[in-house]
């Protein structure tokens, strides 16, 4: 049975190729691969001529322009620490190298999971106050809403929080929803993570169990744009949040 094909990306040269969620034969993926290859042949990733108005400087402080200000120093400080942490908050000026280099048109989707049980996180993250869970204060790197919102009906911002989580909680497959249904939120911080993703908004939720046993964290963080194929103005704009497991930095 001949493989599903759909409309080619940029960069084919009008060819289609083959659609892998079709699960082709391992020759049609051969196939697939080195009509790829013609496209991009190894060679050329040799090729990269510097532009004059090459400046990455510049794109990672147009990027601070869109990041909670306070964080900033932060995320370049963690960028300092070696060629490799620079790299991690380097997305956007790798990204803008590569636009112009040539394409195979294929898109890989890469996935990543963080192995973090929630016992460790409880145990690094939070503290037991009159018999309750709280989630420690250690500025600027992890900072309960009540010190971020101090100016604010902090009742109220949870009341809202709250109902924003059960309209999330919604949204999910049925198995995960009555899992997410026996939790209630209980306490928010804002939480740096990572290199690249620093000053952005991101935040742990610690959720209490209807069963009264250990609690629940989640990570809500800012999600954006991808940086493939990117131009400056489309790198800042934020599409939708994600929530996970908490990460570990």
């Amino acid at each position: 049975m001949a493989a599903r094909t759909k409309p080619a990306s940029p960069g084919t040269a009008g060819r289609k190729t083959a659609d892998l969620g079709a699960h082709p034969a391992r020759e049609q993926s051969i196939a697939v691969g080195k009509a790829a290859r013609q496209l991009a042949p190894l060679e050329s990733h040799r090729d990269f001529a510097v532009p004059a108005s090459r400046d990455p400087i510049g794109l990672l402080l147009g990027q601070a322009e869109s990041r909670v200000p306070e964080l900033v120093p932060v995320r370049h400080g963690r960028m300092l620490v070696s060629p490799f942490a620079y790299f991690r908050g380097a997305a956007l000026p790798m990204a803008a190298d590569l636009a112009g280099t040539r394409s195979s048109g294929r898109r890989v989707a890469v996935a990543t999971a963080a192995a973090y049980r929630t016992t460790q996180a409880l145990a690094k993250l939070t503290t037991v106050q009159d018999g309750r869970y709280r989630i420690i204060s250690d500025p600027p790197l992890i900072v309960p809403l009540e010190e971020v919102a101090g100016h604010l009906d902090v009742d109220a911002v949870y009341w809202f929080l709250g109902r924003l989580f059960t309209g999330y909680a919604r949204t999910l497959p049925a198995y995960r929803r009555r899992l997410a249904e026996r939790f209630a939120l209980t306490r928010v911080a804002r939480k740096v993570v990572g290199v690249g993703s620093v000053g952005t908004e991101a935040w742990i939720l610690l959720m209490e169990p209807d069963d009264g046993f250990e609690p629940l964290l989640l990570q809500a963080k800012q999600a954006q744009r991808s940086l493939w194929p990117t131009t400056p103005a489309r790198a800042n704009t934020t599409t939708r949040a994600s929530v996970s497991s908490p990460a570990s930095t």
